[in-house]
């Protein structure tokens, strides 16, 4: 197994594959971005000062916006069609070991990892930046790696929506042990069960005693350490309760406010406003004072699951290598108040949140009746 994938530097003629005279060692981490030939539709990239380092040749499966140190690409060739990982020198390797997602896309590089599968196994690994195997491929499913932690299954089996035909086209992962490794494979915590999505990685503490459940997970892992995470969850809901609606009441709300907000009182459409405009403090406080005001079961504190931003510069921070939202970072949280008005009209109006830093910030607002 291990020699399957230390395959030897196989290499495209430099001249085909980076551009002439760039140099396909040179500026090693530095971030290449994505681009579009519009003549043939085939992507290529460029460093951060506009020089072409990559001709354009790949499809969209290539869908790595940022190539860092090692990426999965897609191109056609005279028989069809190739799919292999691309490293900075120009090397390329897992030709045969793809992995494309159960939406059939492909991984990126996150903290220098990136999924590769094992085509007798069909189980996963990670390579490193380097082209090596850092993960071997034992385990059916992972997330990325986040703060040099990765949530693994291993053990589980497929079970198709309408049978056992393992052909089927829908399908889930029954049984099986969800376990948290780090980046050497060390298995950290043996059983994670339900609710990890909703854990902050970064927060990660190792000690001998259980952190205040009134705002962390606790698990017992390696070494019979306790090892403890922030629940977003938990977070929202205290910082909701105990700053933002403070604030709000107070018409001190400004420094939770996003640097641009959207915001909808009426027909006419959304309208934007900065950071610091008198009009979001004016909504921030009428939303709290009605959020106060309403039943409890008219009111709902989600997380926010749609996580298609609009294309605005000031949400690019929120993506990661393959231009999708950083949820594991940034989640995002939806406080909702329902109603009826007098002519027994349902209405919504609700507050999207993100987290920055230590707290959250306010996205959108939409309010009735201003």
């Amino acid at each position: 197994m291990k020699n399957r994938f230390r395959l030897p530097g196989l290499f495209l003629g430099i001249a085909a594959l980076f551009c002439i005279g760039c140099g396909a060692g040179k500026h090693q981490g530095e971030p290449w971005v994505k681009y579009e030939d519009k003549h043939s539709g085939l992507y290529g990239y460029k460093d951060l000062s506009g020089e072409i380092t990559l001709n354009p040749q790949f499809t969209g499966l290539t869908n790595a916006d940022t190539f860092r140190y090692i990426m999965a690409v897609h191109r056609p060739t005279r028989a069809g069609y190739e799919a292999f990982y691309l490293l900075k020198s120009g090397r390329i390797i897992g030709r045969d070991s793809v992995y494309q997602s159960k939406a059939a896309s492909f991984d990126c590089e996150s903290e220098g990892k990136i999924i590769f599968v094992d085509p007798a196994t069909a189980k996963i690994g990670f390579f490193d930046q380097d082209g090596r195997v850092a993960v071997p491929p034992v385990y059916n499913v992972a997330t990325r790696f986040y703060n040099g932690v990765s949530v693994a299954l291993r053990n589980a089996r497929k079970k198709c929506w309408a049978g056992e035909d393992e052909n089927c086209e829908h399908w889930n992962w029954v049984g099986g042990d969800t376990i948290l490794i780090d980046d050497k494979n060390k298995v950290l915590i043996s059983h994670m069960g339900r609710g990890w999505e909703r854990l902050n990685f970064y927060s990660m503490k190792v000690s001998d005693r259980p952190a205040d459940t009134a705002l962390y997970n606790n698990y017992r892992g390696a070494g019979n350490k306790i090892y403890s995470f922030v629940n977003y969850d938990k977070e929202f809901t205290r910082w909701f309760y105990t700053t933002w609606l403070s604030l709000s009441d107070a018409g001190k709300a400004a420094g939770t406010m996003f640097e641009e907000v959207d915001y909808l009182v009426d027909e006419t459409g959304s309208k934007r406003a900065k950071q610091g405009s008198p009009i979001l403090n004016k909504l921030s406080s009428l939303f709290a004072k009605r959020f106060r005001q309403a039943k409890k079961e008219q009111r709902t504190i989600e997380p926010y699951m749609q996580t298609r931003l609009y294309d605005r510069k000031a949400y690019r921070r929120f993506l990661d290598a393959c231009g999708s939202y950083k949820s594991m970072e940034h989640p995002l949280y939806e406080v909702t108040i329902s109603s009826a008005d007098r002519n027994d009209k349902m209405r919504q109006e609700s507050v999207l949140f993100v987290r920055m830093g230590d707290g959250y910030q306010v996205l959108t607002i939409s309010l009735e009746g201003v």
